[in-house]
């Protein structure tokens, strides 16, 4: 489907049906939240993300982890990343990426805890704000600069796997603070790439779809979890 360009934020439907008044509820016009840009589609479903991960950020922060809430937690997570992006319908990929997001934040909550016991609630929430910052700004270079960071994808993919494969072999290996700060550095300028590359999807996709949308407001979800995750384990280290 052939889309506006990217600073056509709202269409001429959306504006006409703005225009209409009514009396709410009553005189919704339906069509106007599938008529939307991509752009608005991915406003308002990464809107209704954060809001939920954020809310299931504190349970796990305040709930005891154990073995059913990891796994449970874990499988919807896995499964959701598969489900979701095949959904083509606005109500349904608000209510699914809102339950997906408040079961992720039980994972990220869980994450949480030991970052507040090692670096302290307001150093863990500094480094929360910067990474919103950061992604601010390296998703407006990636949605404005004109470049087209999205072949990137390929090298940044190879480059997360690499991190994966480091990750899990800290089960088995004992990592230096050198070594740990570099895996922190290598991380964040990774998921800087995924910020560049998905907001410039998010600017230049041609695919108005739900599915899109959806697609893209996950990424970005997970693009600022994983940042924020390397950005506070970087402090950790040079704090010790």
């Amino acid at each position: 489907m052939d889309k506006k360009p990217y600073s056509e934020s709202f269409n001429t439907e959306t504006t006409q049906t703005a225009k209409r008044g009514g009396n709410g509820f009553a005189d919704f016009d339906a069509q106007a939240l599938t008529q939307g840009t991509l752009v608005s589609k991915v406003a308002l479903l990464t809107s209704v993300s954060f809001m939920f991960l954020a809310a299931g950020s504190f349970f796990g922060i305040k709930t005891e982890p154990n073995m059913f809430l990891w796994i449970a937690s874990i499988a919807i997570t896995f499964g959701g990343l598969f489900f979701l992006p095949r959904v083509n319908s606005p109500v349904s990929s608000m209510v699914g990426l809102a339950v997906w997001n408040a079961v992720f934040g039980v994972i990220v909550g869980f994450g949480l805890q030991g970052y507040i016991e090692t670096i302290g609630a307001n150093t863990v929430a500094v480094c929360l704000a910067g990474t919103a910052g950061a992604m601010a700004v390296v998703g407006s270079i990636g949605a404005f600069s004109g470049v087209d960071f999205r072949p990137m994808q390929r090298f940044l993919m190879f480059a997360l796997f690499g991190l994966i494969l480091v990750g899990l072999s800290q089960f088995f290996i004992h990592f230096s603070a050198g070594v740990n700060i570099v895996y922190a550095v290598g991380g964040l300028v990774v998921f800087t790439g995924f910020f560049l590359v998905d907001f410039c999807r998010l600017a230049k996709s041609t695919d108005n779809s739900w599915p899109e949308a959806t697609s893209i407001a996950l990424n970005i979800v997970l693009d600022y979890v994983n940042f924020a995750f390397y950005l506070m384990r970087l402090v950790r280290e040079l704090k010790k």
